[in-house]
């Protein structure tokens, strides 16, 4: 398993601990506007992606899991 992938399986571990300080989503628009940092996205079929969001507003995928 690489490193990112490893970090995306610890934060759904966070999340089903609830102990998480990010914020998890079924949809991207849902993150705050002046959000910086790690969103953790679970959407309808399950499928989970880890991404960062920058200051300008923009996303960059670290991992997912179909």
């Amino acid at each position: 398993m690489n490193k990112n992938q490893q970090y995306l399986e610890e934060a759904i571990l966070q999340y089903q601990n609830r102990d998480y300080d990010f914020p998890v989503v079924d949809d991207l628009s849902k993150v705050p506007e002046h959000y910086r940092g790690e969103v953790l996205e679970i959407n309808d079929h399950g499928n989970v992606t880890l991404w960062y969001k920058f200051k300008n507003g923009n996303y960059r995928e670290i991992a997912s899991r179909v």
